[in-house]
């Protein structure tokens, strides 16, 4: 029995999050560095915390968060994040802008597994929108390509799009007969 949309357990996408590579991108982990790192929903600020990475380990908001290193097989290594419950993690979360943990300490869950079947094609092709730089909404022009990106990812992307569109369509005209059929059904 599918769950309607907004319904059941909080998701990954509904909570504030903090991604190793987000840091690492912005040198945050290169040398030992004192910042403020502000999230935010699109122009809205949500929330800002107070980063302290002194080389070996990061503390944001009084509580420490162990960083590991796992080494790579042609050099350089890996960085992830040590949970309070033993996972090596790659992003941590703060429901409630309290203390940090993966997504098995919080009972985190993905907005795609709470979504009804006919809906999933539908959000793949936001996503898929919202990450060349466009709008979620799908009553506005396909976004254009971003600077830096291969025209074959662009193109492969496009093409994913049209066919999670589609498959969406087809599966709202379904639902739409079938609720057709059952107002039309004398009682």
């Amino acid at each position: 029995m599918a769950r309607y949309w907004g319904t059941g357990r909080r998701t990954v996408e509904q909570t504030r999050s903090l991604e190793i590579g987000f840091l690492q991108r912005n040198g945050y982990l290169s040398v030992p560095k004192q910042d403020w790192v502000i999230w935010r929903h699109e122009a809205e600020i949500t929330g800002t915390a107070r980063i302290e990475w002194d080389g070996t380990q990061l503390k944001i908001r009084n509580q420490l968060i162990h960083v590991g290193r796992t080494p790579c097989r042609f050099g350089g290594f890996r960085l992830w994040f040590k949970c309070a419950c033993g996972r090596h993690v790659l992003a941590l979360y703060s429901p409630n802008g309290g203390r940090w943990g993966c997504r098995h300490c919080w009972r985190l869950t993905y907005a795609t597994r709470q979504a009804i079947p006919r809906d999933r094609q539908l959000l793949r092709a936001q996503r898929i929108r919202y990450r060349l730089g466009g709008s979620r909404n799908m009553l506005e022009p396909f976004p254009p390509k971003p600077k830096g990106m291969h025209w074959r990812t662009y193109e492969r992307l496009r093409r994913v799009h049209d066919l999670a569109d589609e498959k969406a369509m087809m599966g709202w005209a379904r639902w739409l007969d079938r609720r057709e059929r059952t107002v039309r059904t004398p009682t």
